[in-house]
């Protein structure tokens, strides 16, 4: 599903690919003011429409199943949204994240969420541009993937330093 706010921030290479009907095909528009299309994602483009970098399926592919993940609050993230993509893609590891607005609304989906806690020790950290990993914890941690045109940053905790 794309709307006109998210359709803007496509790199061009994507807005070509949603056109070809080769690799997509619109299966709804709203007419609606502000747009919004569903489109079906076709064999064609898995085998050969190429992945563009730094695409929310790289990061979940980075995470293992196991562990700790700490997801930042909807307000560091631009747009906003993109944290619902990314608790959503990452549904079936043990998140740790505030309830904010959008997690539920669109889709009943089963989450392994966990509300915060003062003295979790978490295995990684996905979080906005505008937060720092001290922002979480007083760990050491590296910076283990960044995308989604540098707006989610992934860190992974040094666990023997926490």
């Amino acid at each position: 599903m794309i709307d006109a706010s998210f359709h803007e921030t496509l790199p061009d290479l994507r807005k070509e690919q949603l056109l070809n009907d080769k690799y997509f095909v619109k299966i709804f528009e709203s007419s609606r003011g502000n747009w919004e299309k569903i489109y079906k994602v076709k064999d064609e483009y898995l085998k050969d429409g190429g992945e563009i970098d730094g695409t929310l399926a790289q990061m979940i592919d980075k995470l293992p199943l196991k562990g700790a993940i700490y997801i930042d609050n909807e307000e560091n993230f631009n747009p906003s949204y993109l944290r619902r993509a990314i608790i959503f893609g990452l549904r079936e590891r043990n998140l740790y994240y505030l309830p904010q607005s959008g997690v539920y609304l669109n889709v009943e989906a089963n989450i392994n969420s966990y509300p915060l806690e003062k003295n979790e020790s978490y295995d990684y950290l996905v979080l906005g541009k505008k937060t720092k990993p001290e922002d979480i914890c007083k760990c050491l941690t590296k910076l283990l993937w960044v995308g989604v045109k540098d707006e989610v940053f992934v860190w992974k905790v040094d666990q023997t330093h926490f």
